[in-house]
């Protein structure tokens, strides 16, 4: 077990601006470039502990971007309040902020 060097944190949190512009542009490749092959999108909501939205593997991610992504509508992501709850190099776990504004 190694703790994340700033290096890592940063690229982290890299990662997470570059979910953000692929989803609010409509990149869907972009979008799930992000993720490992394996990897897991969650959305859990504030004061609920049950899962919203829970995507794993390249082919779910794909076809959530592929239905969700705004197509004429914009969307942003606002992410603040970045934290690592647990700093093991294998396997990190961060947490967010995230408030959307959606344009109609």
């Amino acid at each position: 077990m190694t703790d994340l060097d700033v290096d890592d944190r940063f690229a982290i949190q890299q990662t997470t601006g570059r979910y953000s512009h692929a989803y609010d542009t409509g990149d869907v490749d972009g979008f799930v470039g992000v993720f490992t092959e394996d990897g897991i999108f969650e959305v859990v909501l504030v004061d609920q502990h049950d899962q919203r939205a829970f995507f794993q593997g390249a082919a779910e991610l794909r076809d959530f971007a592929e239905s969700g992504m705004p197509r004429v509508n914009p969307v942003l992501h606002h992410v603040c309040g970045f934290v690592f709850d647990e700093t093991d190099a294998d396997e990190p776990r961060t947490r967010a902020t995230v408030v959307v504004t959606k344009a109609h």
